[in-house]
């Protein structure tokens, strides 16, 4: 729409262009004239796999041999058919090169014994897609013209991070873990290149091991070829009831062909907070990670991550109540960062109305909080609308 001129007699807005999107929006973003809009579809593999159970009666009274034999034969002769039906029904538009689509394979070991089990066994659970555009074209007939890319991956999208020439997609999805005979909670990471005018996907993690899901969009942040991701694992047990943990994981993105497509982990924190802390908030600022965790009192964590193979902690502040929005701010040239959060009673430990920090993190081992503001009985949808939050220096 143009909203250079608005009308202001509630005429609408002049339409510039439009398009329609297959899959659900997720999340869109902007930088200088680029828009970018990630969107997701699930595919329907039941035309597929209906065929292929075990129980489907062209395979009664067959031994397992029979049965596999015959399994193999009837997907091999439905592939092409599948392939054909899902590229329509999802409204995919290839240039025959297939470049901006990531090959499943590579993201699978090739040891058919531990695929079955390392991205929970479904690596076509939701097909995430990358559109970009221009934002300044002319948009001739109303028409907008996008570029595509994509990739399947496990799970379901739950977070988007964006900078200049890269956009990560967060899936939370779940890990067998043979270990334990059990399933624990994962991350499924996808890396798209924007510097071009088409995205292409090129690398790619799991966060493996007990791993945690991301929690808000500040969790994720791109730094000097390192990708940085607080997450957050919950789990239960009957002896230990609920346990949580936290952690800052640091993962090298690829930056050659040589160097693979999938990002490795060069180091991770211990657990950050207390003993079945949640963490609230995140901020990354250049080489240092802020985080605010919460169960009774309001840790204000100060990490060190100029070396991403050694992540350090250097301070540490414990008040109460916690922020959900941490936004940095300089003030008389003092280093400052500005809380949104909520207000906690120290004695009932009932959250009690809402409550905005000024921490001073010139000193980063001695962290302090300068000054507050609490409203007894009041609520702010900035801990968790951040757009509804905005700092303005002069008033």
């Amino acid at each position: 729409y143009n909203v250079s001129e608005v009308p202001t007699d509630g005429s609408p807005l002049e339409l510039l262009g439009e398009k329609e999107i297959k899959g659900n929006y997720d999340s869109a973003r902007s930088i200088d004239n680029t828009g970018l809009v990630v969107t997701t579809s699930n595919v329907n593999k039941w035309s597929f796999t209906q065929d292929l159970y075990r129980h489907h009666p062209q395979y009664c009274g067959m031994n397992s041999t029979e049965y596999e034999a015959l399994a193999v034969e009837t997907a091999l002769n439905k592939t092409e058919a599948f392939l054909d039906h899902m590229l329509e029904d999802m409204k995919l538009q290839l240039d025959g090169t297939c470049d901006s689509f990531f090959q499943i394979a590579a993201m699978q070991s090739g040891d058919s014994d531990e695929d079955g089990t390392k991205t929970d066994g479904d690596m076509l659970s939701q097909f995430v897609q990358v559109l970009s555009f221009d934002m300044s074209a002319n948009f001739e007939n109303k028409e907008i013209s996008t570029n595509v890319a994509g990739a399947y991956s496990s799970g379901w999208l739950s977070s988007v991070y964006a900078s200049q020439g890269f956009v990560v997609t967060l899936n939370e999805g779940s890990h067998y873990n043979p270990n334990t005979n059990e399933w624990d909670s994962a991350t499924y990471i996808l890396g798209f290149d924007i510097t071009g005018t088409t995205p292409k996907p090129f690398c790619y993690a799991e966060v493996a091991g007990r791993p945690g899901v991301p929690r808000n969009p500040y969790v994720t942040d791109f730094y000097e070829g390192h990708l940085r991701v607080v997450t957050t694992e919950t789990s239960w047990s009957i002896d230990e009831g609920r346990r949580t943990t936290n952690k800052i994981r640091i993962l090298k993105v690829p930056s050659t062909p040589e160097e693979g497509q999938e990002m490795n982990q060069t180091a991770e924190t211990g657990h950050l907070g207390k003993p079945n802390e949640n963490v609230e908030a995140v901020r990354f600022i250049g080489p240092r990670a802020y985080v605010v965790t919460f169960e009774r009192t309001d840790p204000f964590y100060i990490y060190d991550l100029s070396d991403p193979t050694k992540p350090e902690k250097l301070g540490e502040l414990e008040i109460p109540g916690f922020s959900s929005y941490l936004h940095p701010v300089s003030i008389d040239g003092v280093d400052l960062m500005l809380g949104i959060g909520v207000h906690v009673d120290e004695e009932t430990q009932l959250r009690a109305g809402l409550k905005i920090s000024l921490f001073d993190i010139s000193d980063p081992r001695n962290p302090t909080e300068n000054a507050t503001f609490i409203d007894e009985g009041a609520y702010s949808s900035g801990g968790n609308d951040f757009k509804a939050f905005r700092f303005l220096t002069q008033s």
